[in-house]
């Protein structure tokens, strides 16, 4: 497929998949600069990309004068764009196979406002006008439930429930779904906003639903949110940077240093189980700095999948699926550990196809080959396992790429003619007409 064809497709499978428009116009560019070093290096066809060519331009990218988070972001729709090729059956191999975006222990984490500082900057809005109870309501927002900036924008009214203090945040970051809850001061500030404020804003505009409104009735902005927090933070002598995402941040780190559940934070911000950044809250004390997961070379298999199970629950698998999960990778780890395989850095490519032969020859208690689709439930609680490793830092390569499933071999039929019916077959059309010369050529071709 040609660079500029696989561009456009791609841009299309994106937008059919629920992307978010700033997520695909951000693809795009970055996109962009991968096809135009292509086009440098006269490779017009993404058939003719090889590892090698990947791992040349992300040199390129690693020597650039970026920050680290735009050289993963020059690097993630690349990878994305040949998943998708690969996916889709356009492509045998990926290029991108073991290429990482970057190294995330060199990423420059965001600073973290603290209780004072934020206390300070909530305190800013002057409370006698109605544009600043507006403000102080959306930084209640923010920090007590730690939505991100396009989630708070595009609140409705019927988004709000102050009678349970929660909001529905209905679209999320990948289209998820999911309720948050707010602090006593939020639904207090949200409620003079409500009954108060925006029914004068709403005059101009009174079929506009959204949460949010401007003096003239219309839909506040994510820019206009950032330029008021900075003249807050301005006023306040706060040196830090104060952006709708650092008070997302602060939210977190300040639930975490007060004793929340880590997974119960993950799940108010709207993160995946395990999410792409282990370092993602740095400000807690005697939190370890980079990786936060044990050192991958003490580690045993078979006690990393407890920690993969509780991950399906929160994903709210069902409690069949994780049983004959936790079976498949008992046997899994039975027996890697007969073969002397017991460490994590002993779980390799080389592991994982040593116990697909072992399945393909393995019997039943009836003296049985396992059937292909015993075979293949196994691979793919294997694969979902070792994709789990790879997400949580513990593998620096993702082994799942490399598990092959198996298979359902095709079946003859149930029905074989005889040599004397297919020759009574073949004498049946009329040779003396056009239609049945015609008809006893497709029977031979078919024999």
């Amino acid at each position: 497929m040609d660079i500029d064809t696989a561009k456009i497709r791609f841009k299309h499978y994106l937008e059919s998949s629920g992307y978010a428009a700033s997520t695909i116009e951000c693809y795009s560019v970055y996109l962009g600069y991968f096809l135009d070093y292509l086009r440098k290096i006269e490779v017009m066809d993404l058939k003719q990309v090889t590892h090698e060519t990947i791992r040349s331009y992300q040199l390129l990218v690693m020597d650039m004068d970026i920050a680290e988070e735009t050289k993963g972001m020059r690097l993630r729709p690349v990878k994305r764009l040949f998943g998708w090729l690969l996916d889709t059956h356009r492509l045998l191999l990926d290029p991108t196979e073991n290429i990482r975006e970057t190294s995330r222990q060199n990423r420059t984490v965001p600073e973290v406002l603290t209780v004072a500082e934020m206390r300070l900057l909530l305190e800013q809005p002057n409370l006698s006008l109605r544009m600043q109870i507006r403000d102080r309501a959306i930084m209640e927002t923010l920090y007590s439930s730690g939505i991100r900036l396009n989630e708070l924008v595009q609140l409705t009214v019927h988004d709000v429930d102050l009678k349970d203090k929660v909001l529905h945040i209905r679209k999320g970051k990948g289209n998820r779904q999911r309720v948050v809850p707010i602090g006593k001061n939020a639904a207090t500030y949200l409620q003079e906003y409500l009954e108060n404020i925006r029914p004068r804003y709403a005059r101009k505009n009174k079929q506009q639903r959204r949460l949010f409104l401007t003096d003239q009735g219309r839909p506040v902005t994510g820019n206009s949110i950032r330029t008021s927090l900075f003249h807050y933070k301005k006023a306040a002598g706060i040196t830090k940077t104060a952006s709708p995402h650092s008070f997302r941040r602060s939210c977190a780190t300040h639930l975490l240093q007060q004793g929340a559940d880590i997974r119960y934070v993950q799940k108010l911000l709207g993160h995946p189980a395990y999410p792409d950044h282990p370092n993602l809250y740095p400000s807690i004390p005697d939190r370890p700095q980079g990786n936060p997961y044990p050192d991958a070379s003490t580690m045993l298999i078979r006690e990393l999948i407890p920690g993969y199970l509780e991950e399906l629950k929160i994903l709210n698998r069902s409690p069949l699926t994780i049983r004959n999960i936790r079976g498949a990778l008992n046997a899994m780890v039975l027996f890697l550990e007969h073969e002397g395989i017991t460490e994590l850095v002993q779980f390799n490519r080389d592991a994982l196809h040593l116990f697909q032969e072992d399945l393909a020859y393995r019997l039943t208690a009836k003296g049985k080959q396992l059937s292909v689709s015993t075979r293949e439930k196994y691979l793919c609680s294997v694969r979902g396992f070792a994709r789990y490793l790879y997400a949580t830092d513990y593998l620096t390569a993702d082994l799942s790429k490399t598990i092959t499933l198996p298979k359902q071999p095709k079946r003859l039929p149930k029905v074989i003619l005889e040599h004397a019916e297919i020759t009574k077959i073949m004498a049946a059309p009329d040779m003396r007409t056009s239609d049945g010369y015609r008809n006893r050529i497709i029977l031979e071709i078919l024999y």
